[in-house]
């Protein structure tokens, strides 16, 4: 076993490879195919996270629309923004909600509430008496 590195083109002389040998074409072309190949991978990568990305603003905030907003003190409405008919009784409300989108609730103060909202009627229960507190109620479209 010899100590050199094998030369490429292996001959008794041990002279060197000429540019358009065979074996140096072959070496060439392995390494081109390799080279195509990572190329490919690394363009595969780029297009799924491109398409990650994509999905991932589409739940992003800026998708989040503003439904109604309304402010409710002592048994009464306030103020609000589509949302309209609140029939208001000791630990639920009823309101009517022009919307066809899923709705989510933000409360201020925050409340412990739980809420169902069908062909525009929102119902909002909670475990607090509500005949002596103010609060507000921002209605937001969440992406689904």
């Amino acid at each position: 076993m010899s100590s050199e590195v094998d030369p490429l083109v292996h001959t008794n002389q041990q002279e060197a490879p000429k540019m358009c040998d065979r074996r140096v074409r072959y070496w060439f072309l392995r390494m081109l195919l390799l080279t195509i190949i990572f190329s490919v991978l690394i363009g595969l990568l780029i297009q799924i996270w491109l398409y990650y990305q994509s999905l991932s603003d589409d739940l992003d905030s800026k998708n989040i629309n503003m439904v109604g907003y309304v402010t409710f003190c002592k048994n009464q409405v306030v103020k609000g923004w589509n949302v309209r008919d609140c029939v208001i009784h000791t630990t639920n409300i009823t309101c009517h909600v022009v919307s066809t989108d899923v709705l989510d609730i933000l409360t201020l103060p925050a409340q412990n509430i739980t809420h169902t909202f069908q062909q525009n009627t929102l119902q909002v229960n909670t475990k607090d008496d509500l005949s002596t507190t103010c609060f507000s109620w921002i209605l937001l479209s969440l992406p689904i």
